[in-house]
């Protein structure tokens, strides 16, 4: 299922260069898959604590939404608990409030091109129900 194109949306590099000062991480203005470079499942929490704070920018949440994504398909990978500290609950929750902000990220981790998710990422199979209750208004 595809996502209509006005709802496509990707990271800028302002964003993540601000991102990178604010979480400590080094910027290469090279930088590559910045998400996936960066994601830390040791750091969700940290990641999630930060989204929420009242001073991030649109492109800022965008960007941020797809680190923290990124680190919870580590975290699957690696075994750990998903929801330990309410992190993914935490997650869902931002994720179905603001899916217009973040359905380019929730389509891409969906991997809907493959019908059993387990055979995408590691979080794909969490991330599809919220595509379900979704996508509706987005395809």
């Amino acid at each position: 299922m595809e996502l209509r194109e006005e709802f496509l949306r990707y990271a800028t590099r302002d964003a993540q260069r601000r991102l990178s000062k604010r979480l400590g991480f080094h910027w290469y203005e090279n930088t590559q898959d910045w998400d996936l470079t960066e994601s830390d499942s040791e750091r969700i929490k940290e990641f999630l604590q930060i989204y929420k704070s009242d001073d991030l920018s649109d492109d800022e949440k965008f960007a941020l939404m797809e680190l923290i994504i990124s680190s919870f398909d580590d975290l699957v990978e690696e075994g750990g608990n998903i929801n330990r500290e309410g992190i993914w609950t935490d997650c869902k929750h931002i994720l179905n409030n603001e899916p217009w902000l973040h359905i380019t990220t929730i389509h891409y981790w969906s991997s809907l091109e493959h019908k059993d998710p387990k055979k995408g990422f590691s979080v794909t199979e969490f991330i599809r129900s919220i595509w379900d209750s979704v996508k509706i208004e987005f395809t």
